[in-house]
């Protein structure tokens, strides 16, 4: 941490939903033409601070592989390029990248630190 900043203040605020993405027209886990996988699953691509959901969003006894990324943006982007069935992300990034999800979101309840440069008042 910049010895610079100082803590100011906290809030507590949700993450936008978190759903799983694939390219469109491919159903990832939950059918259409793309949906033959491996034996042990789907690769999902997740940053991972929230690959946890990943469970909670499939079908149950579903399997699957994690390969994390450094941001949900670069987790879908290994959806377009093939470099992973599915994705880990919100529906910004979704919707940006025209990619199909689960109707199933989840959000992360999230405390937030405010800072600001040592000495100033806010």
């Amino acid at each position: 941490m910049d010895a610079r900043l100082e803590v100011i203040g906290c809030f507590c605020h949700d993450t936008p939903p978190y759903h799983l993405a694939w390219r469109s027209g491919e159903g990832g886990v939950f059918g259409g033409s793309g949906s033959a996988q491996p034996e042990s699953g789907p690769l999902i691509a997740s940053h991972p601070a929230p690959f946890d959901l990943i469970p909670r969003i499939l079908p149950v006894g579903s399997r699957y592989r994690v390969a994390h990324r450094r941001s949900t943006a670069a987790a879908a982007r290994a959806v377009l390029t093939r470099e992973a069935d599915m994705a880990l992300c919100n529906l910004a990034t979704i919707e940006e990248l025209g990619l199909e999800h689960s109707t199933t979101g989840i959000v992360i309840q999230m405390t937030w630190n405010v800072f600001a440069q040592r000495g100033r008042k806010a």
